[in-house]
């Protein structure tokens, strides 16, 4: 997603808590009998596809409202309820891992089309990852979310969660267009409150096995709590984005329901906030300094699992480690040439990237004005990429992707720039979302690069055409993307785009380019580096600002928030350049062994248009669709 960032990265949207049987209203008789005649199951593999989407839309109903789906689909209606957090959610997460590891096993495979076999062990991997990790530890949130299960090992941290992305899913993803709509978000407002009590509780359940988040993770994630209830509550984006719509669409009692919108927010929402800010500050003088995983209970362990789950390999830490270093020596030497080439000479390649990030020609005036400017110069780089994506791809997302600004509360905490996918029913579009808390986050050179990742052809092109694949079931369509998958395809949409010849005749945005691959071989030094060879977050902070010539002084320094990102997502980071290595690899595979007959359109068919894979699933499938050795 995220992750997406994301976050993510790809960005997460995982659960939050709230009682299904707390004054929220069921399906009413007619919907439980319509349901009823139109069956959503053929079979047994689609009984079990069907069940299990089921079973993980009704405990995330954060994900179905991500998703637009209907009820139907959902398990019942879910636009008023919130999931689970706390233990009762952890319960309820592996519960239903476990059954759903147990259908899909159950599976006769002689029954299966090729095809179906490959969607069971598309989910059994994911799945039976979650619970290798139960079995090293009693801690930590497994989440189900809108693009498939996750572990998070603090149960509040500053980059994820349903604390985080409980204002944008109302603001994005609930719809106002109905007076039951309106009270359906007002219902879910006064839900906030067991959302974040469950959250408290996990912190609290945590800290007494002897898992705290550190120093600088409890301080940075309770000032972002409380910035989310630093306006008073008629202005805070949750109430003023209700009031909008409900004037808007002319809803009966709009002033009663803006009322009661208020009052929800203030008494449920706000408190919820509020207490669980105070108790991440109440465990702050005894919380540890340290970076790493392997100070944690059986943290060792955790970690390489994490690294299993982050990257779909078996690589150990000390392996991946090299393989950043050896890629920033090889990106450096590839800056260097290019740096000479537009005549900037002056020193290591480390201290002309920053003196690049100063230079007042490559960054804009830090002005409102300028953050519009740069909105458009985004929306136009993607138009022109649609121009040229045909002739690199033949299949093409019916959806569209839109440019946002990164909300207020979260320019802080967050990445430069993550993407959000379209609804199931095609009513909304990709979002991706740019930070612009301040100009110089984002030099102008920069620009191109995170737009190909995050936007075209990177996540919109990943998400979109896993969502609009025809005859698939939608468990298959929104839940396969593995990190590794989905940010390796960022990774490798960064590369094809200078391969088409979108940085042609631009050497600075060339700069650019490498910049953020060197950013991402960065990320296995310093990943690796804190959680398997015992560095600081200060030795990580200073080897990455050393290295990309970077500004590390502050707090919201986007080092530090880098640094601060990888101690409470361990491993999510590795999965960049380990993806796009084989998908880099593949590619060349077939490259040699088909010679004239090699067409990147169907290459990029055979990795995008059967929805997001494991890496080893994926080598098999694009070797198989190729026609290529398996040598």
């Amino acid at each position: 997603m995220k992750k997406t960032v994301f976050v993510t990265s790809l960005i997460l949207v995982l659960n939050a808590c709230g009682s299904a049987d707390k004054g929220v209203p069921t399906q009413s008789n007619t919907q439980q009998a319509k349901a009823q005649e139109q069956p959503l199951v053929q079979g047994k593999f689609e009984e079990v596809m069907n069940n299990i989407t089921r079973s993980w839309l009704k405990a995330s109903p954060q994900s179905a409202s991500a998703l637009g789906v209907s009820e139907d689909i959902a398990g019942g209606r879910y636009i008023d309820r919130l999931g689970l957090t706390g233990l009762a959610g952890r319960e309820q997460t592996l519960a239903l891992v476990k059954s759903f590891v147990k259908q899909l096993e159950a599976l006769i495979p002689s029954s299966l089309t090729q095809q179906q076999k490959q969607m069971v062990e598309v989910q059994l991997f994911r799945y039976r990852q979650i619970l290798e990790i139960d079995q090293l530890v009693d801690y930590g949130t497994p989440y189900l979310t809108q693009y498939g299960p996750v572990f998070e090992p603090y149960a509040v941290a500053q980059m994820n969660g349903p604390h985080v992305e409980f204002t944008s899913m109302l603001e994005n993803d609930h719809p106002v267009t109905n007076r039951d709509e309106a009270e359906a978000f007002i219902k879910r407002l006064i839900a906030s409150s067991d959302m974040l009590a469950g959250l408290k509780e996990g912190v609290l359940a945590d800290a007494k096995k002897g898992v705290v988040p550190p120093d600088f993770i409890i301080k940075k994630t309770a000032a972002m709590l409380r910035s989310l209830i630093a306006v008073e509550p008629q202005a805070n984006p949750i109430f003023t984005s209700f009031k909008t719509r409900v004037e808007k669409n002319a809803i009966e009692g709009s002033e009663e329901l803006q009322a009661q919108a208020l009052e929800a927010l203030s008494s449920h929402t706000y408190q919820g906030y509020a207490a669980l800010a105070d108790t991440l500050g109440s465990l702050l003088a005894d919380a540890p300094h340290t970076a790493s995983l392997s100070s944690l209970p059986n943290g060792e362990a955790l970690y390489k699992a994490m690294i299993q789950l982050n990257t779909d390999t078996q690589m150990t830490a000390d392996v991946i480690h090299k393989i950043g270093l050896d890629n920033v020596a090889r990106i450096h030497a590839e800056m260097d040439l290019l740096m000479l080439s537009a005549g900037r000479t002056n020193g290591t390649v480390p201290e002309r990237l920053n003196a690049m990030s100063k230079d007042p020609t490559l960054v804009y005036p830090d002005t409102e004005a300028y953050k519009q400017q740069t909105l458009q110069e985004v929306r136009d780089m993607i138009a022109a990429f649609d121009k040229v994506a045909p002739e690199y791809f033949a299949t093409l997302p019916k959806a569209s992707v839109e440019v946002r600004r990164v909300p207020s509360f979260r320019e802080e905490t967050s990445a430069a720039g993550y993407y959000n996918g379209p609804s199931e029913d095609g009513t909304r579009p990709g979002i991706y979302y740019l930070n612009l808390r301040s100009t110089s986050l984002i030099p102008t050179y920069g620009l191109p690069t995170i737009t190909y990742h995050e936007a075209v052809p990177g996540h919109h092109f990943q998400v979109a055409l896993g969502l609009e694949l025809k005859g698939f079931p939608l468990l298959h369509r929104v839940n396969t993307n593995t990190n590794a998958f989905a940010e390796g395809w960022g990774l490798y949409a960064e590369r094809l785009a200078w391969e088409m010849g979108m940085y042609k005749d631009k050497p600075l945005e060339d700069i650019g380019r490498l910049f953020d691959e060197l950013h991402r071989a960065v990320r296995l030094v310093v990943d690796t580096g804190m959680h398997a060879k015992g560095w600081s977050r200060e030795q990580a902070i200073e080897y990455m600002a050393a290295t990309k010539g970077s500004d590390a002084s502050g707090n919201g320094s986007e080092v530090v928030s880098e640094i601060e990102r990888y101690v409470a997502m361990p491993g999510q980071a590795l999965g960049y350049m380990i993806g796009m290595q084989k998908i880099l690899a593949l590619r060349s595979e077939a490259k040699a062994q088909l010679g004239d007959a090699f067409d990147i359109r169907a290459f990029h068919d055979a990795v995008l248009t059967k929805g997001g894979m494991p890496l080893p699933l994926l080598d098999q499938d694009v070797r198989e669709t190729l026609g290529l050795s398996k040598d």
